[in-house]
């Protein structure tokens, strides 16, 4: 679905692979006396969206002739990293490289080219162009070959709630599906299943290599949970099964543990962080945004 009126009402810059669209978006733009610029996607291997290399020949004809629609840029798709398949990588930079020649014969200029997302703009300094896609980089370390010390920018804490002493061989949470083996300390922390506790990134589609990766990835999780709960550095084991709004944490012999302690929260991804947990930022407008969190009545300040 492409709605020019849109793209030319809020003054984006769309991405163009289908001619009809292209006629549609210069016949708008004629029509309100404006003109838009545009990037046009090559498909050169991830088979989501683009033209195909071959289909360029027949697109400069439009890309010449249209005054109201102006190329500010062309780009691509990288489907796989360095570290997954370089030789499958090279090619597609190659395609892509391939084509750029062919706009420069044909005399068309080009102020933006980019293919690099984040792996690839570290990995590769070749596919960087003009410009590259940084996403995931945003956010802290990605799965490059070469290592360029980048951190996470964002903290997931929370406060104990409670510290509850359970005495050996008594039941703890729903099911009696933990037993205590001796004399306990348990800590009550609201950070539960609604909140992204216990989610992962299942990928069991595609062909049959990564359904089994997938299967194996989902098997190691259930058995060999990765900690997700921190005391000054030092991992904290759950406790029985996670409540949906809490979870049981073991702090025996972490005397220091109490009501009102924080908790440093590691989730298997970002994004398996539930909405409904807040977000407070920091930084240079720090002030801006707590006086924007009082107004909202989020945090006393």
């Amino acid at each position: 679905y492409f709605d020019p009126f849109s793209v030319i009402q809020y003054n984006l810059t769309p991405t163009l692979d289908k001619k009809e669209d292209f006629l549609s978006l210069h016949g708008t733009a004629k029509l309100l006396g404006r003109k838009v610029s545009y990037h046009l996607k090559i498909n050169t291997g991830m088979n989501r969206f683009g033209i195909r290399p071959q289909e360029i020949p027949s697109w400069i004809p439009l890309i010449r002739e249209t005054g109201k629609l102006i190329l500010e840029g062309v780009y691509s798709h990288f489907s796989v990293t360095l570290a997954q398949n370089a030789g499958l990588a090279a090619q597609q930079l190659k395609l892509f490289q391939e084509s750029l020649s062919y706009f420069k014969k044909e005399g068309i200029e080009i102020p933006l080219v980019h293919m690099a997302n984040s792996e690839m703009a570290i990995d590769a300094p070749e596919a960087r162009f003009t410009m590259v896609r940084i996403g995931n980089a945003l956010y802290g370390p990605v799965a490059t070959k070469k290592r360029i010390g980048l951190a996470r920018v964002y903290q997931l804490k929370g406060k104990v709630l409670d510290v509850v002493r359970v005495p050996k061989g008594e039941y703890v949470g729903y099911g009696a599906s933990f037993r205590a083996n001796r004399e306990m300390r348990l800590a009550v922390f609201p950070y539960g299943t609604k909140d992204g506790y216990g989610w992962i990134r299942s990928r069991v589609e595609g062909n049959w290599r990564e359904k089994v990766k997938g299967f194996l990835r989902l098997f190691y999780h259930a058995f060999f949970p990765p900690p997700a709960f921190f005391f000054q550095g030092r991992p904290l084991q759950v406790v029985g099964k996670p409540f949906m709004n809490f979870v049981l944490l073991d702090v025996t012999g972490e005397e220091e543990v109490k009501r009102g302690s924080i908790l440093l929260i590691r989730p298997t991804s970002i994004l398996t962080v539930s909405e409904q947990v807040e977000r407070y930022y920091i930084g240079k407008r720090k002030e801006e945004r707590d006086e924007l969190h009082r107004e909202r009545g989020k945090v006393q300040v």
